[in-house]
Formats: structure tokens, C-alpha cells, sequence
């Protein structure tokens, strides 16, 4: 699987989970070699599998909310459906966009998010919590952010195009924000990008919380993600790792967004384009050697003018 040979990883996954059913580092590498081919029915249908490996968020919460029926398929028109935070908050903005389809289907919709994705979920007109309530009862059913691509049978073309969020864009004197870490990628540091990239602090907006030095402009103490789009709609370009950034300016449709990627990546950006067809990426052809991917990225930089 670390090789890319996803297919022939297929094989030897098939047999470990016919010897041991139960694996769930085999399910879940079977659900990620399947996504990373494209062939997302089976992939999502196996990432159902995946709270027996993975202790995300919602898993968290998955004791209190566990008490509503989940929903998984069929009639959904009427019903009180909780919609909980599953997994990183990349992977719940790249979700919000099925919230307009759960209530073209019917659905009545309260979302259960983190306090800073509060308002950006509120956009879509539906009922936003960020605490599990202490009475669940007037919910009829149940749904992890990522389950919706189970319950609707999604693939690779059916997937609802961006922007599909929004922002007021807030101006601030910079041209290109950055984003060099995230919880799940910590490949780079600030200094490090800043000198990869050519740049000069007092031109670059963090678009990460954080202290920042040389002169980049930091975020807002407190600011949630609609104070980062809002910054971020402001600004020319924005270089980003594979973190919640990417996911809100491909949500946004920013129009010059730069992300940097490894050899083997998660698997949404195999059809990165299905997702996020603004998102320009750049990926390692060979482990550890960013030199080509930054060189890339100055250009794409450099050939629009300020």
C-alpha cells in the first residue's frame, strides 16, 4: 500500500481478512487502497468499518449519540436527522457540501459540529449544536459526516461541485497566506516554506493559529474558519499542506490555491478534481524531495501578477 500499488495491496488485504475478519488495520487499509482507485461505493461501504481502528472525534462521542438509530439507507423525508462531526475538520468542511442534498431529500437537519466550524455549518439554514444534547430523543436518526457517502451510494461523479461555502473577503495587505502544519501533517515549518517559496513575511497571511516571525501577518487570537476564509478571499494565492486549509479553499473556490503533497496521499486527491476543481496540486515524485514541487509552485506563484 506505502508503495502505491493499491490494486496488488488489494490482494494481500482480501486474503488477511478472510483469515481474520475482525482486523481492523486490514479493513481500514482495504477502505483507503479502494478510495485511492476511485472506486468509492466499496470504498465508503468498507470505511464503515473504520470506528473499530480509528479513534477520531466522533468516536468520542459515539457513546452518547449511539442511542439515536443510525441511518444507512432509504426514506429520510420528514425525519429528524443529527448530522455528527466525524473525523478531522478538513474532512467536515469537504462533507458540509451534502447538507443542501440531505434536505432536498427531506431530512431535517441539525448538525453537531466543534465551536470553530459553527459558522460556516450555519450557513446552510440548518439547526448547528457543538454539544451533544442532553436529550436526544428528538432526533429520529443518526449520521456521521462520512457515512453520507454510504448512505447515498456517492462516486467519483456524482460528488456536489464547490464553492458551496462562503465569505466576505477581508483585505489586509498580504498577498499569500500560508499554511505549513496541520494536526496530521507537520512537514514543514514556517521558516522553512517562507525560504522554499521566495517570500518575504510582511507579504504572507498564517492561515493557521499560532505564533508566527519574520513578519507574517498571524491569525486573529480566537478567530474560527470564517475569519480564516475571509482572510483568505482577500489574498491572491494561498500555499497550503494537506490540512483543514486546503479543504475550506477548495470549498470556497479560491481561485489560486497551491497544495503540497507527498508521494502517497490521502486518498481524496487521487480525484482531487472531483472534490476541489480549483485546488492546483503539486506531488512528490520521489520521497523526501520537495526541490521540483517547490520550484512548480514559485512559478504558478510568479506568473500571476501582483
Amino acid at each position: 500500500m506505502y508503495a502505491g500499488d493499491f490494486s496488488n495491496a488489494l490482494l494481500y488485504l482480501d486474503v488477511a481478512i478472510q483469515q481474520n475478519p475482525r482486523d481492523a488495520c486490514a479493513h481500514w487499509n482495504r477502505a483507503m487502497c479502494l478510495l485511492s482507485l476511485g472506486r468509492y461505493p466499496e470504498g465508503f461501504a468498507e470505511f464503515e468499518n473504520r470506528w473499530d481502528f480509528s479513534n477520531w472525534l466522533w468516536a468520542l462521542q459515539k457513546p452518547n449519540t449511539k442511542r439515536v438509530k443510525p441511518w444507512a439507507s432509504g426514506e429520510i423525508c420528514g425525519k429528524r436527522l443529527l448530522l455528527v462531526h466525524d473525523g478531522g475538520r478538513g474532512d467536515n468542511i469537504m462533507m458540509l457540501r451534502y447538507v443542501p442534498r440531505l434536505r432536498e431529500l427531506g431530512a431535517l437537519v441539525t448538525i453537531l459540529t466543534v465551536p470553530e466550524l459553527r459558522r460556516l455549518a450555519e450557513q446552510f439554514g440548518v439547526e448547528v449544536i457543538t454539544e451533544v444534547p442532553a436529550d436526544l430523543s428528538r432526533f429520529d436518526q443518526q449520521l456521521a459526516m462520512f457515512s453520507i457517502m454510504a448512505a447515498l451510494n456517492e462516486t467519483t461523479e456524482t460528488i456536489p461541485p464547490p464553492p458551496y461555502l462562503k465569505a466576505m473577503p477581508r483585505a489586509n495587505g498580504c498577498r499569500i497566506g500560508l499554511c505549513w502544519s496541520g494536526v496530521s501533517q507537520t512537514q514543514f515549518t514556517q521558516e522553512q516554506l517562507l525560504d522554499k517559496l521566495g517570500l518575504e513575511g510582511p507579504q504572507v497571511q498564517a492561515l493557521q493559529p499560532g505564533p508566527t516571525t519574520y513578519g507574517v501577518h498571524p491569525l486573529p487570537e480566537g478567530c474560527d474558519f470564517l475569519d480564516v476564509a475571509e482572510l483568505a478571499l482577500g489574498l491572491d494565492h494561498v500555499v497550503t499542506v494537506d490540512t483543514a486549509c486546503a479543504n475550506l479553499m477548495g470549498a470556497l473556490g479560491h481561485p489560486s490555491t497551491h497544495l503540497l503533497l507527498r508521494t502517497i496521499m490521502d486518498f481524496r486527491w487521487y480525484y482531487a478534481s472531483s472534490w476541489y476543481p480549483t485546488i492546483r496540486t503539486y506531488r512528490q515524485r520521489v520521497a523526501h524531495n520537495w526541490a521540483e514541487v517547490f520550484a512548480q509552485v514559485r512559478n504558478a506563484i510568479a506568473a500571476v501578477p501582483a
